[in-house]
């Protein structure tokens, strides 16, 4: 299911099927970009998550960040070797312990901040668009 709200798009999977994200009018120009990335663990267990940008069909990051429940500590935000590269925007999430998967693409003219949050339940990718312009995390 995708539902956007005043700049927000939600994506989450129905029933085990994978949730895909139709482009409108607004999402035809292929330049977003990715500002940053945070990850909610609401389970018990820390998990480990392999987070993978596709930039325009290329592998533009790909690393694996260990998270503690969010209950314990801090929610980690991902600035740092993010792709500053514009474009179709593939954002890929893995929970490597148990396999599950989700991804979504954006393709408008944006930068998007993006919220992973795993439960038992499943995946649930989140953004919220800002402006045209990516602050710098340099």
């Amino acid at each position: 299911m995708v539902l956007a709200l005043g700049g927000f798009t939600i994506t989450t999977p129905l029933a085990g099927c994978a949730a895909i994200q139709e482009p409108t009018d607004q999402q035809t120009q292929e330049s977003a970009r990715i500002e940053k990335v945070q990850f909610i663990n609401k389970d018990s267990t820390t998990r480990r998550f392999r987070l993978r940008i596709e930039t325009d069909d290329s592998v533009t990051y790909e690393q694996t960040h260990e998270v503690p429940p969010a209950t314990k500590e801090r929610i980690p935000v991902i600035m740092d070797g993010l792709p500053k590269e514009e474009g179709k925007q593939v954002v890929s999430v893995e929970v490597v312990d148990t396999g599950e998967q989700e991804s979504v693409t954006y393709e408008n003219d944006t930068c998007f901040s993006v919220l992973v949050e795993y439960s038992t339940d499943g995946i649930g990718i989140f953004s919220a668009s800002g402006s045209k312009q990516c602050r710098s995390s340099d």
